[in-house]
């Protein structure tokens, strides 16, 4: 499907998306909807989970979530849903995004996630970053490899992403984001960091080399210390690709709890993502 939405300044968007409703015919009182948010796969366009040849291969647990009698909503990013049940990080959540980066920046896999991260912030926040932003916050051989691997989808491509990326480690970023003026800014904007109003669901792989443990330990600490309903779930041995399979016998045993709570039941299952995507986008 396609839909109207909006960017981060307001404007008219258009945005694609896939909704999987199970056969038959709805219970009485209709059906529970999940909104299903897709793990990193790119920023270009074509990247984006609905138009590749296996769109739902991405969706770990589709068909235990369809014989549940739940319809998955799984956009290429949009705001649409009301939300009454949030379950974050079915693969590790991207929470304080600048201890993130610093942690991952110094090997290929957060060369590559940062590429993605420094290309989508450049055009969605223009604004509100230096003149030439990719070159305010990156070294000159490393804007060169953005602008390249902008172009490449994690799957499917990771191979070249990587050939890419290799020589880059310890030499990418000419500033540190945690100072540098805007960057600074815009991942702490883009950090959750606050009281929830609705139950939280975090589940973390202790072998996770991309989505630091301890980094996660901290936000459910916060969360907890602020008064959010958090159920989180340490898996001693899932790592970043295998925890949201790993996870989510518990994960639908939580959302049922929504539901027997008298709440809304509507529910978000998200996965580890990029910030902020460019229209279409994944």
């Amino acid at each position: 499907m396609l839909f109207h939405s909006t960017d981060v300044a307001g404007a008219d968007i258009l945005v694609s998306g896939s909704v999987i409703v199970p056969d038959g015919s709805d219970p009485n009182g209709g059906r529970t909807i999940v909104s299903w948010a897709h793990p990193t796969t790119g920023t270009a366009p074509r990247c984006a989970p609905s138009s590749r040849v296996s769109p739902f291969a991405l969706i770990e647990g589709l068909t235990d979530l369809l014989s549940n009698g739940y319809i998955v909503v799984a956009t290429d990013y949009a705001p649409e849903l009301v939300l009454l049940g949030v379950g974050v990080g079915v693969a590790a959540p991207a929470t304080d995004l600048t201890s993130l980066l610093d942690a991952d920046i110094g090997d290929v896999s957060g060369v590559t996630i940062g590429a993605y991260a420094f290309d989508s912030y450049a055009r969605a926040y223009s604004s509100q970053l230096p003149e030439d932003p990719p070159a305010s916050i990156l070294s000159p051989a490393g804007v060169a490899a953005v602008a390249q691997m902008a172009k490449l989808c994690l799957l499917g491509q990771n191979g070249e992403l990587h050939t890419i990326a290799t020589p880059l480690i310890g030499k990418f970023t000419s500033a540190d984001s945690a100072t540098a003026p805007g960057w600074s800014e815009l991942l702490a904007e883009n950090s959750p960091g606050s009281h929830l109003a609705v139950p939280l669901f975090v589940a973390q792989g202790s072998k996770d080399t991309l989505i630091k443990p301890k980094i996660t330990a901290r936000f459910v600490a916060a969360r907890q210390s602020d008064g959010t309903a958090v159920t989180s779930h340490i898996y001693p041995n899932a790592d970043h690709g295998a925890v949201a399979i790993t996870a989510l016998h518990d994960l639908r045993a939580w959302m049922r709890t929504l539901a027997l709570d008298g709440r809304s039941p509507t529910a978000q299952c998200s996965r580890f993502s990029a910030p902020p995507s460019v229209p279409g986008a994944g």
